[in-house]
């Protein structure tokens, strides 16, 4: 079952007092996923949308993740 926490407006609605801190953190965090050298290996990716959360089956599956050299 899904109870979100809230819909309004963060500055006049009912949301979570640290929603704005969240998303900082979730925002600079996507940066430096997205910077990472990987490889996928063969995976399954079908998803069945019977499921919540809908995802791929095997999840997502990196290998041989490494930072770059030159970000730290």
């Amino acid at each position: 079952m899904l109870i979100p926490q809230g819909g309004g407006e963060p500055r006049s609605g009912h949301r979570c007092p640290g929603e704005r801190v969240v998303v900082g953190v979730l925002e600079a965090l996507a940066v430096r996923l997205a910077r990472l050298e990987h490889t996928v290996p063969e995976q399954d990716s079908m998803i069945s949308l019977r499921r919540l959360p809908a995802r791929p089956r095997s999840g997502v599956v990196l290998a041989d993740v490494r930072v770059p050299s030159g970000d730290s």
